[in-house]
């Protein structure tokens, strides 16, 4: 079975360590990190230095074709969290959230 996942912290410590892992995990063929960047470049600028300072390397051609940021500040918009994250309800089959 194929897992998809949806994360938050992603770019935190622990979370830059679960992404490490599931990104060497055959069976994870997607990840879903929301994140409150304000756009996909300074996500992915904040997920690389955060792999790179806690000394993780990962498959760079992995990184972007398993990984997808949605954009979505958890505390500034706390009242749509429900219908924001509605598309992945059917989609995920893995939750973590280490925000």
């Amino acid at each position: 079975m194929k897992h998809r996942v949806l994360l938050t912290g992603s770019t935190g410590y622990l979370g830059t360590h679960l992404v490490s892992r599931l990104l060497a995990e055959a069976n994870v063929e997607r990840i879903f990190c929301i994140t409150r960047q304000k756009n996909p470049a300074t996500f992915w600028s904040s997920l690389e230095a955060s792999l790179k300072s806690n000394e993780l390397s990962v498959d760079e051609s992995n990184l972007k074709s398993k990984i997808e940021p949605v954009l979505f500040d958890l505390v500034k918009d706390r009242n749509s969290l429900l219908s924001a994250l509605e598309p992945y309800k059917k989609t995920a089959t893995a939750v973590h959230h280490l925000a």
